[in-house]
């Protein structure tokens, strides 16, 4: 492995780590005991976002990635996911045995 790949290596693995730590301070999961708040006017229900630390994430298994649709963060092209936020989560998940879960907000 040359000298440029291995900077480009580690200059990738900080970023992922940086863009995880992100993640995981907004990401959380949806559980039945979360508060819901219901507006009939509207016809949305919210559920209140769960903290989670990345024990319980990995005790359940998935990974919820929250995002935008968007060519920087998150698309579909012919059928299949891609974007730059999605791929370095993707990697992140697969070194970590979860699955992903992408869940586009609007």
């Amino acid at each position: 492995m040359s000298y440029h790949n291995k900077i480009l290596n580690v200059s990738s693995r900080i970023l992922l780590i940086g863009i995880s730590l992100t993640l995981f301070s907004c990401i959380g999961g949806f559980d039945k005991e979360n508060e819901t708040v219901e507006d009939t006017a509207l016809g949305v229900t919210i559920i209140e976002p769960v903290k989670r630390d990345y024990a319980e994430i990995k005790h359940s298994g998935v990974l919820r990635m929250i995002t935008s649709y968007s060519s920087d963060s998150y698309f579909l092209h012919r059928g299949i996911q891609s974007g730059f936020e999605y791929e370095l989560v993707k990697n992140f998940a697969k070194e970590n045995d979860l699955a992903l879960e992408v869940i586009i907000v609007g």
